[in-house]
């Protein structure tokens, strides 16, 4: 009964021993299984980043620069010469075509048919006598008061034109420009500044007129009209009419055919066909000579400058714009000159020049822009531009030589349109 309980004593006695010790070969195990495993992924530390976010540095400007005119100042000498038309022939000799600024003599049209008895008849000119049937003048103030007809050839010379000085008129023209963002200065987030480039192109206008000081010639061919009546002022001679031709008895002559014959005569007055006298005189006028001055053509202006920028918020800033600028200018100069004599119709001359240039200069530009988006605004502003000047030459020594200054000094006006940031 002893031995009995006591195995049951030991066998409960080693349980009891054995078991801590299993336990302890099992965690050990365990341990062995875990460290033979990966350990376990960790989550990313966001926490120290920053957010960033891009913000545009170029921005796009695309709208109208609207600038003062152009000055001009008008001046030279002018030359009125006579038509190479109207050139003067010897007044001695006779019968020959000549051209005035106010009618003209041709030689004698007169002729008689003579009947070559086949039922023909052959013209034959007159027999010159002095006299010519072919002439024709402008006005009626041409017939003097004793029965004479005179034609007048004119030309005048404009020495030392007073200066005319011309502004010309206010225009728009196109405007390009890109400014880069250059950063902040100093620690100021509200002042920046940046570098501007920009293109515009405007109109170069500028005209005037005005009477000026003329020393007009006149040269006068005088022509007899022996007593007779001329044809009326404007129209042409020789004027002529068709009548039966009759012999001495007065009765109408007939062809072989028995046709009556007829023959051309004028029915308009004679003149000589020769000048009775030549004469030249030289006045100053005031009044019969005009010139009529033009300038017109287009400049480019390039340029490009710092600005400095004001921030007031993340939409309004405000900017000004300093820096050197080129113009690029293209002009045609024409000069119109007329002459409105006594007689016959105004004489008119024009003379051109077409040039090109470069001429320095320097600008000011001061705006206002808005954001609408973070890419897209607008802006408005004032401009300042001060340049230099070019002269332009026109005519020669046949037709005078005339002169402008073209100044571009002095410029101002507004600017705006839209801007593209990217």
């Amino acid at each position: 009964m002893y031995s009995f309980r006591m195995k049951y004593l030991l066998l409960a006695a080693l349980v009891g021993l054995l078991a801590p010790l299993a336990h302890a070969a099992s965690s050990k195990d365990d341990d062995d299984d875990q460290k033979d495993k990966a350990p376990p992924e960790e989550i990313p530390d966001f926490s120290n980043l920053n957010e960033y976010i891009y913000q545009p540095k170029t921005t796009l400007n695309v709208g109208i620069r609207n600038l003062s005119g152009v000055k001009a100042t008008f001046g030279g000498s002018g030359i009125i010469p006579i038509p190479d038309a109207d050139v003067l022939v010897d007044p001695t000799q006779a019968n020959v075509a000549r051209t005035y600024h106010d009618g003209t003599i041709g030689p004698d049209g007169r002729s008689r048919a003579v009947d070559n008895g086949d039922g023909t008849n052959t013209a034959i000119l007159a027999a010159p006598d002095g006299k010519t049937n072919t002439y024709g003048y402008a006005s009626a103030t041409q017939v003097t008061s004793d029965g004479l007809l005179t034609f007048h050839d004119y030309s005048a010379t404009m020495p030392n034109i007073d200066p005319l000085s011309k502004t010309g008129k206010r225009n728009n023209g196109v405007e390009v420009a890109v400014s880069h963002d250059m950063g902040n200065i100093g620690r100021s987030k509200k002042l920046s500044w940046s570098i501007v480039g920009g293109l515009s192109i405007n109109d170069i206008q500028a005209s005037t007129f005005s009477a000026v000081r003329a020393n007009v010639t006149t040269t006068t061919d005088t022509y007899d009209l022996f007593g007779q009546t001329p044809i009326p002022a404007g129209t042409s001679s020789p004027s002529n009419t068709t009548i039966n031709v009759t012999d001495s008895n007065g009765n109408q002559v007939v062809d072989t055919a028995g046709n009556n014959v007829t023959q051309s005569v004028t029915n308009t007055g004679l003149i000589g066909n020769l000048p009775l006298a030549r004469s030249t005189t030289t006045a100053t006028s005031f009044t019969e000579v005009v010139d009529h001055f033009k300038l017109h053509g287009s400049y480019m202006t390039f340029r490009v400058g710092p600005s400095l920028i004001y921030n007031f918020n993340d939409h309004l800033k405000a900017s000004v714009s300093v820096g050197p600028a080129v113009l690029y200018a293209g002009s045609r100069y024409d000069v119109t000159q007329v002459l409105t004599p006594p007689t016959g119709d105004p004489i008119v001359i024009d003379i051109f020049n077409t040039t090109q240039k470069l001429v320095p200069a320097y600008y000011v530009d001061a705006n206002v822009e808005y954001d609408l988006t973070e890419r897209t605004g607008f802006y408005v502003g004032g401009v300042y531009q001060n340049g230099g000047s070019y002269i332009q030459t026109a005519g020669s020594a046949v037709d005078g030589t005339y002169t402008t200054k073209v100044d571009f000094s002095g410029q101002n006006g507004l600017r705006g349109g839209l801007s593209y940031k990217f």
